[in-house]
């Protein structure tokens, strides 16, 4: 399942940096045929520049907050993995331990 997760979070962090470069790029096309064919008024650019700009940033901030969250699942999951095998292996040295007394007791006798 964490490798269902990672993939994920691996594509979305990839649409994040396409739209990092093509965002701007697009809207300074687009706002410049606008401007230089509609004679547009460079105010109503700059607010709309301002207003796409505010909301990629709430987007990207809440996409964060839930990506952190995601995170932290998967080392609490990996934690108690760890968790897991460090007590399996505490039985098997004790089993390990104990088999070597049973051993050495037997070539006592």
């Amino acid at each position: 399942m964490d490798n269902l997760i990672s993939k994920a979070l691996k594509k979305q962090i990839r649409k994040w940096q396409w739209y990092s470069i093509v965002a701007p790029i697009g809207f300074l096309a687009a706002s410049s045929i606008i401007y230089f064919t509609y004679n547009t008024p460079f105010n109503f650019l700059f607010y709309t520049a301002v207003f796409i700009f505010a909301v990629t940033c709430i987007v990207w901030w809440h996409w964060c907050l839930i990506t952190m969250g995601t995170m932290l699942q998967i080392m609490n999951a990996t934690d108690e993995h760890f968790d897991a095998v460090s007590r399996e292996l505490e039985l098997l040295r004790k089993e390990i331990k104990d088999s070597r007394k049973k051993t050495f007791n037997l070539f006592d006798n």
